[in-house]
């Protein structure tokens, strides 16, 4: 309206998937949470709705790119980020969780939320310096997030105790950040494998290789301790782990010749990683929707049963089965993505 215009991103579910209710259901669930979340460090989702039979979300178009291209890139151009920079997305992506852990609604109740998938490919980083945590679609409240024995998230970034079923809260997350962190530091993948299986299996044992000795000793401490098999040795909460690796920065940034905010250091490192030139696919023609696009916003809160259309527990979703595996077939090894029944 007007003539204003804002560069957004649209998420879709792949074509062939969009009449699965599991999908769905999962899709919907990621809507409901993600419009709740308002962080710097979160990206937001503003609206969802259904074209046909398609489900969207509507959200923010970060200008950069996501950690796992960008520590791939870096080992191929011997641009490994440094110890501080390192520290400094650590440090961002835990305050994205501290928030989620515990979020408070408008009447003071807590509603706090595990993510259950924190991967380098779920942290953005742009070319302004910003890190963002985005995509909570395995995501659960942390009153729901009690041992059932299904396994959700990507297996090469899983606590002990997520990749096992068993009851996960906010340290879990804490341990997958954690993993990220080492990869960063080391250089190489915590868990390699060929096949999802394999990788969570290594996930259960938890036999974390051990940084180099030539990263800072206090660094080592601090993700030593935020990858500790047993929940209770990890730190007590994502706060605890900021206010760590904020101690971190300033010890290490007073010590260090160059005085470049982190955030500027930050925005240089991927202005030299990401493509000069950018990639662009070409999308295949979307066909005419049946029917009037509906969308939160537009229609309401009391419209949402239009959008997401036959009840996610009917018996068709109770019937199906529950196995998804979505490979990364970046390098030579696959880090999967399950939702395992």
């Amino acid at each position: 309206p007007g003539g204003v215009e804002k560069q957004l991103v649209v998420k879709r579910i792949a074509r062939e998937k969009s009449r699965d209710p599991r999908f769905g259901k999962l899709f919907v669930d990621e809507a409901r949470l993600s419009m709740a979340l308002a962080h710097k460090n979160i990206v937001p989702v503003f609206d969802f709705g259904r074209a046909g039979d398609e489900l969207f979300l509507v959200m923010e178009f970060v200008d950069g790119i996501d950690l796992g291209f960008a520590l791939r890139r870096s080992r191929e151009l011997s641009l490994p980020p440094s110890p501080v920079l390192i520290a400094f997305i650590g440090l961002e992506a835990a305050q994205a969780l501290d928030y989620a852990h515990t979020r408070v609604d408008e009447h003071g109740e807590m509603h706090g939320v595990v993510h259950r998938d924190v991967t380098p490919g779920n942290v953005l980083v742009s070319t302004s310096g910003e890190v963002k945590l985005v995509d909570f679609g395995v995501a659960s409240l942390t009153v729901d997030s009690h041992g059932d024995g299904k396994v959700r998230g990507t297996p090469s970034y899983m606590s002990p105790e997520q990749a096992r079923g068993e009851t996960v809260d906010g340290r879990s997350d804490l341990f997958s950040l954690g993993i990220i962190l080492r990869e960063a530091l080391s250089g190489r993948r915590v868990y390699p494998g060929s096949s999802a299986e394999v990788v969570l299996k290594k996930a259960k044992a938890c036999e974390l290789p051990p940084l180099p000795d030539s990263a800072p000793a206090e660094l080592r401490r601090i993700i030593d301790r935020a990858t500790a098999a047993a929940p209770e040795e990890r730190f007590a909460s994502a706060k605890e782990l900021h206010r760590a690796l904020d101690r971190y920065l300033v010890s290490a940034r007073a010590d260090a010749d160059d005085d470049t905010p982190p955030t500027t250091q930050l925005a240089n490192w991927v202005g030299e990683l990401r493509p000069k030139k950018r990639q662009s696919q070409k999308l295949s023609a979307i066909a005419p929707v049946e029917g009037a696009v509906v969308t939160y916003l537009a229609a309401g809160p009391e419209k949402v049963q239009t959008i997401i259309g036959d009840d996610p527990s009917d018996k068709t979703m109770r019937s199906m089965a529950a196995t998804v595996v979505e490979g990364d077939d970046s390098e030579d090894e696959q880090s999967a993505h399950l939702a395992l029944a």
